[in-house]
């Protein structure tokens, strides 16, 4: 297989963060060929995102347009910037209200690399897809939090692209009944995204997150996917990398003082 590290790796990870995000916004517009503009209508600055996409070498027309459009929307917003990118694009932000507040990685795994983690870690985990997505959404409340208001927004996103036909598969990990792990999987053709990836706190330190990962990753393969994306905190990163992603390149996030 192609090492899609070389060439089509940044690309195909933009065109699966397009996939997910459009099927959960109420708005979403392009601006050029490297700004990308999605309002979810969930009241938190990290779900409405104005991504650019190895953007000009300096603010362009595109960038200012998408600006626009965010703040026009009303809610708080996230400006998704990759990190060379940062000193060239820093004071232009700063000028709406932007600043720095975090780091992402965006992160690949081709199956063939993927790492089999310790078999006996989570075995009392049962993983399955589910249609009832208010119990999707309990693990990953109380993992991110945010307020209950938020994240019923948020699920309500999810019924709506699901009832739009986006095919979004929700999983989600239970222990005795209880729902403790929660990811979304999706496919922007044979390039597989991850999102949503979660453990209730009191049930985190068990192997259960990467059970569940593992479990979306098998999934995926047997869908033919030829990769899987997925956007991790930094400190997350090193989890990921273990299972066998690699680090495509980083992304600063710019945001408000209301997101």
């Amino acid at each position: 297989m192609t090492d899609l590290r070389h060439g089509t790796a940044i690309p195909n990870w933009y065109r699966a963060e397009d996939h997910f995000f459009t099927a959960i916004s109420v708005q979403r517009e392009a601006f050029g060929p490297k700004v990308r503009a999605y309002v979810t209508g969930v009241e938190t600055g990290g779900l409405n995102l104005l991504s650019l996409h190895l953007p000009a070498a300096a603010p362009d027309a595109a960038a200012e347009h998408g600006v626009a459009f965010m703040a026009g929307s009303g809610l708080p917003f996230s400006l998704a910037l990759p990190e060379d990118r940062v000193p060239v694009y820093e004071a232009w932000a700063a000028g709406y209200g932007l600043t720095p507040s975090g780091m992402t990685t965006a992160m690949m795994i081709d199956p063939a690399n993927r790492q089999h983690r310790c078999k006996t870690a989570g075995m009392d985990l049962t993983i399955r897809a589910i249609d009832d997505l208010d119990v999707w959404g309990r693990p990953l409340a109380e993992a991110f939090g945010g307020g209950p208001e938020a994240s019923r927004q948020y699920r309500e996103r999810h019924k709506a692209a699901r009832h739009a036909g986006h095919r979004l598969v929700h999983l989600t990990g239970f222990v005795d009944g209880e729902p403790v792990c929660s990811a979304t999987l999706s496919m922007a053709g044979r390039i597989a995204r991850l999102d949503d990836v979660g453990t209730s706190p009191a049930w985190q330190g068990r192997g259960y997150g990467s059970r569940l990962v593992d479990h979306a990753l098998h999934l995926m393969e047997m869908r033919g996917a030829l990769a899987c994306c997925l956007e991790a905190s930094v400190d997350g990163a090193s989890l990921y990398a273990r299972t066998g992603f690699s680090e495509l390149f980083r992304i600063m996030i710019f945001a408000g003082d209301d997101a």
